[in-house]
């Protein structure tokens, strides 16, 4: 399990998955996320796995001050 801003989280991936599941107790936030892919995207020659693009993007609107860094 690990900590992101206030998020605890943990992710996970196997051929084909990722997964993330994460907590904000703060908010009493949830948010749990399974992808069928695990090939990452690259966004500024950075590579970054769908889960976490997906978590992100959605905590940044639903959380702001919690935006996972």
């Amino acid at each position: 399990i690990g900590f992101n801003n206030g998020w605890l989280m943990h992710t996970g991936e196997l051929p084909g998955y990722n997964s993330v599941v994460a907590y904000l107790p703060e908010e009493k936030g949830i948010f749990v996320c399974l992808v069928n892919s695990d090939i990452p995207i690259k966004i500024k020659n950075k590579e970054v796995s769908p889960v976490n693009l997906i978590f992100e993007s959605i905590a940044k609107i639903a959380f702001p001050k919690y935006t996972p860094e």
